[in-house]
């Protein structure tokens, strides 16, 4: 016999940071601090091509046997990662980068999307923050 699970306490989760999407040059940025990155790379003369959201999959879809479905399987989606940015340099360098607002905005997943992310790719994924004392955009 199946028993249904107690219910607890829901835990309070933290709130969510809303940031109202921006369109610029003919772009689509979820939030302001993207898009003002976005400006930032254009004025770097030593940015070659930017290229925006990028896909990539860190899992990829796939079968497994079910108990609760009349076939006996069960199909699991995708998992995809989008970063802001994909950056490539004129010496040849590529970089791909994840924009944030501030530090806050860092979800509890986002940790391991990153640490699958560099697994899969042997690559750094850049986190960029806009330090408001410094005036400037620091690496994370």
């Amino acid at each position: 016999m199946i028993r249904k699970r107690k219910t607890t306490a829901k835990k309070k989760n933290a709130p969510r940071i809303k940031q109202k999407k921006v369109t610029y040059d003919g772009i689509n940025f979820d939030s302001q601090s993207e898009m003002n990155y976005y400006k930032y790379l254009q004025g770097r003369e030593d940015v070659s091509h930017i290229e925006c959201h990028p896909s990539y999959t860190l899992v990829p879809s796939f079968e497994i046997k079910s108990s609760i479905t009349k076939s006996g399987k069960s199909k699991k989606t995708s998992m995809k990662f989008t970063p802001d940015f994909k950056v490539t340099y004129s010496d040849g360098r590529v970089e791909v980068v994840d924009v944030k607002g501030h530090k806050k905005a860092i979800n509890e997943g986002f940790p391991l999307r990153k640490k699958l992310w560099e697994y899969l790719n042997k690559q750094e994924l850049i986190v960029v923050i806009w330090d408001k004392k410094l005036g400037e955009w620091t690496r994370s």
